[in-house]
């Protein structure tokens, strides 16, 4: 019986099958001609291949299982199972076959040929493709089988699911406007709301259809399959101890780390105001106050990383009423252990002066992840290797395009770090510099939905090499001396912090890394980037950091010439009125007028001796050649006339000439295409 419905089923459904396969079996062929998995290919070609036709294969894939459940209908509907008596469970289990065996399959095996392509091992990329399909088994086809089967149309089916999306929308905006999110989505933790999700379809698939055989009233199950659609979303705002429960049983990892993390008594906690880093028309609005938590570790940190995932904080004390004495908005991006090593966290502003008035003790809870080091690889000997033994990467050939590419079976690639020990400012450090960290990512492996089964990685190119320096960098792949290393995640822990806020220490913003004047000694730099000498001996550097231009006479006086400290917008003035969006090179005329490029799209300023700033040369400005103006790099001025370094639209480095009258043409460099 199961087998005489599915061959009905596919002889009434061929059409739309083969339709939904092509859709899959085409996009995995643009993934792979167009490079590693189509990242190499034009804009247009990924737009299509990472976009357009995944959309259409999922939503084949949609009315491919809803037709296939209305091909027979259940009680409930209009057919008379008096008349044509069929096995309710021998029913059931063709549909589900046809799902997988038709809708699912050549969703599968594209996903293979795709990792065979890439030359990845068998048992990891049949592990992985296997893991998608179950995914969009649980997370679309028994959705769909629930609408289909309370459905007696595909035009029905769009009406109730339509019906659906506009709730759901609804939802969304008042989720937006009371400022709740899921407490998961933004960390390492989120694929743990897929799998509850899995297990959510899976049950109310075996409840439903149990209901639709019992009750025959279709109306009464509709009304309960959209209720539970409804809610569904509410799965991404599980409990934070749920999620961190599921990685730590779910990842085998080890309850605790291999180092000891506790709070150091010998040093104290400190706060500092954000005052002072807004603009002065927002002055008086800060939300939060910073806190900075003084942590003990043990030796055994050296070899290990740790970073912040949650933060949960109470404060008890006298006088704290009980809609104060516990909060948990704290999203993980305002807390972060500093370059000190001491965990730092955002305090709401009236939280925190309550806490310290009445000297309520603070406790924190503290969800942490460790990484131990598992490969050190120069970037050289990586390229068609491997960063964690489950991908391929690939190496861009152009000598100013260092941006690595990575495709992997497993989501391992979490905390890979890429180190230059040649850089100068590493050098000067007395240590290798890490230049690029990717972000949170501790699936033990994908649980993809869009595109493909595989993990995508891609590190740019910057900010390890500066294009200033791009001539000292050899063309070969053999003379670059990057080294990527990559951590795993070890152990997923928590650690409870207590301490007295009114015993906390005020730390002035001025400790932070800022600029100061001052005579000799007495003066601190951030991030010098460009410097230049005017007529009478005075030297002019460019803060790119603080976002200021420094002044330096020959008597070592340092003084802030133009801009304000750590104000980084534009504005044009005379002074601390002007205001430089992180500078970045600097170049000085006959008349000792300065000119400066700017970090931000495309600016140029030009600063009088009087110190008078003005826009020079704005954005996307264009000249007789068309040529735009999009984010200079390197300045010079030669009687009168402009040579700035820029970009073209192929982001590649061109020389670009700038007249008196302000016409800019291209001097030299490649032309887009």
């Amino acid at each position: 019986m199961i087998w005489h419905i599915f061959r009905k089923d596919l002889r009434l459904l061929w059409w739309l099958a083969i339709v939904v396969a092509a859709v899959d079996w085409l996009n995995a062929g643009l993934l792979i001609f167009g490079g590693p998995f189509g990242r190499e290919s034009t804009a247009e070609l990924a737009l299509v291949s990472n976009g357009v036709l995944p959309a259409i294969s999922l939503l084949g894939l949609i009315a491919l299982v809803i037709a296939v459940v209305q091909q027979d209908r259940l009680p409930g509907t209009t057919q008379d199972w008096l008349t044509r008596p069929i096995p309710r469970g021998k029913l059931i289990v063709a549909k589900i076959f046809f799902v997988a065996l038709i809708g699912l399959g050549p969703i599968f095996a594209a996903d293979v040929l795709m990792g065979f392509a890439e030359h990845l091992h068998v048992i990891d990329v049949v592990a992985a493709c296997l893991t998608r399909s179950l995914v969009l088994a649980g997370v679309i086809c028994l959705p769909a089988m629930l609408v289909g089967s309370i459905t007696r149309s595909l035009a029905n089916a769009v009406m109730f699911a339509l019906s659906v999306v506009v709730v759901l929308i609804v939802e969304l905006l008042v989720f937006t406007q009371t400022a709740v999110r899921p407490g998961t989505a933004m960390t390492g933790y989120a694929w743990t709301i897929v799998p509850v999700l899995i297990a959510a379809n899976v049950v109310a698939t075996a409840v439903l259809l149990p209901l639709q055989f019992r009750w025959r009233d279709t109306n009464r199950v509709r009304w309960v399959l959209g209720a539970y659609l409804c809610v569904l979303p509410a799965a991404a705002f599980m409990p934070w101890t749920v999620a961190f429960k599921m990685q730590q049983a779910v990842g085998g990892r080890v309850a605790e780390p291999a180092f000891s993390l506790s709070l150091d008594t010998a040093k104290p906690v400190t706060f500092s105001s954000l005052e002072e880093r807004l603009p002065p028309g927002l002055r008086g609005h800060a939300s939060s106050v910073m806190v900075a938590v003084p942590m003990a570790v043990s030796p055994a940190l050296d070899n290990e990383t740790w970073r912040v995932d949650h933060l949960r904080i109470r404060a008890l004390g006298p006088g704290i009423d009980e809609s104060f004495g516990s909060w948990n908005r704290f999203p993980v991006a305002d807390a972060y252990i500093d370059p000190a090593g001491r965990l730092a966290f955002g305090v709401p502003n009236d939280i925190f002066q309550a806490a310290r008035e009445r000297h309520a003790e603070i406790q924190v809870t503290v969800y942490m992840t460790s990484f131990r080091p598992v490969v050190r690889r120069t970037v050289a000997s990586l390229d068609g290797g491997s960063i964690d033994g489950f991908s391929v990467c690939h190496r861009g050939g152009d000598p100013y395009d260092r941006t690595i590419r990575c495709v992997s079976t497993r989501l391992v690639g979490i905390c890979t770090i890429i180190e230059d020990p040649d850089r100068e400012s590493a050098k000067s450090a007395g240590k290798t510099m890490a230049l690029y960290q990717c972000g949170r990512k501790y699936a033990p492996w994908p649980l993809p939905l869009w595109r493909d089964p595989y993990y995508s990685v891609r590190v740019p190119d910057q900010p390890w090499m500066d294009i200033a320096h791009a001539s000292e960098v050899p063309d070969s792949a053999q003379g670059d001396r990057r080294i990527v290393s990559n951590y795993l995640p070890s152990a997923h822990f928590t650690r409870s912090l207590s301490f007295e806020i009114a015993a906390a220490t005020d730390e002035p913003l001025a400790s932070v890394n800022k600029s100061v004047d001052g005579v000799g000694a007495a003066a601190r730099f951030v991030a010098p980037s460009g410097m230049v000498a005017d007529s009478h001996g005075n030297l002019f550097i460019a803060d790119q950091t603080d976002s200021v231009i420094r002044k330096v006479t020959p008597g070592g006086e340092v003084s802030t010439f133009a801009g304000r400290s750590r104000e980084a917008w534009r504005a044009d003035g005379t002074g601390g009125q002007a205001r430089f969006d992180r500078p970045r090179a600097l170049a000085i005329d006959a008349a000792d007028n300065l000119y400066v490029t700017e970090s931000g799209p495309g600016f140029i300023r030009k600063i009088t001796p009087a110190g008078v700033v003005t826009t020079l040369l704005g954005a996307g400005q264009v000249g007789p050649a068309e040529v735009r103006l999009s984010g200079p790099w390197l300045v010079t001025v030669m009687d009168g006339t402009i040579y700035v370094i820029d970009h073209n639209q192929d982001q590649k480095p061109v020389l670009l000439r700038i007249t008196p009258q302000g016409v800019v043409s291209k001097l030299a460099g490649p032309d887009s295409k």
